[in-house]
């Protein structure tokens, strides 16, 4: 944990620390409220940093996990959690109220991994278990109050990733599904030495591609 922590952690740093230096010639040649509007769009992408530190904590508890059934309590326990926090969230019309679903959410795929490499989940159950949850994401995006984007548009009504929804919860279920699915093949694919070598190359330079994608669109 601590390891994958500091690879996260590192070329964030390193954003940060070339962001101050802009950040400084910003305010000192065009103002601080050029600076400061700057400064909140730089650091917006670093939530999912922060919630995935925070999901990787829950990584060792999740190793007790000792069956497929007690898997699919906790992914069900979780998704219920997230439907009662959108339900206190549209009762008071205020998103923050949600807040809790940035850690009950983004936690489920992290079940659904650790339940993986532990071979709680087999190929059948994870079918199952994928087509169930995608039936339930359409039901709920028709007939539910949400919206059907699941990124940021700037124009939905209601967001279903800040904070994420019950919609998103079971996205999150069905696509990790569909990986534990997809594993095998993927696995024997990625075997291969010039493919690994691109796999292990690309990851390396993960979370450099996303921490700098917005920037790098905005001057484009």
């Amino acid at each position: 944990l601590l390891s994958r922590a500091q690879r996260l952690c590192r070329p964030a740093f390193w954003y940060l620390a070339v962001w101050i230096v802009a950040l400084i010639a910003v305010q000192l040649t065009m103002g601080a409220e050029s600076a400061q509007a700057l400064g909140r769009e730089c650091v917006a992408l670093l939530w999912f940093l922060g919630v995935y530190l925070v999901a990787l904590a829950f990584v060792p508890a999740l190793t007790r996990l000792s069956s497929g059934v007690a898997t699919v309590a906790v992914v069900i326990s979780l998704l219920v959690a997230s439907a009662a926090m959108d339900g206190v969230r549209f009762a008071l019309d205020n998103a923050e109220a949600g807040t809790a679903n940035l850690i009950i959410v983004w936690v489920i795929p992290v079940v659904i991994g650790v339940a993986y490499a532990r071979k709680l989940i087999g190929m059948r159950a994870a079918v199952i278990a994928a087509l169930a949850a995608f039936v339930a994401q359409v039901i709920v995006a028709v007939y539910g109050p949400y919206d059907v984007s699941l990124v940021v548009t700037g124009a939905e009504r209601v967001s279903n990733v800040s904070p994420p929804t019950l919609l998103l919860a079971l996205h999150c279920t069905w696509m990790s599904c569909v990986f534990v699915v997809a594993a095998g093949a993927i696995r024997r694919w990625a075997a291969r030495p010039r493919v690994w070598l691109a796999v292990s190359v690309g990851n390396g330079g993960a979370m450099t591609l996303y921490l700098w994608h917005i920037p790098a669109i905005a001057l484009a």
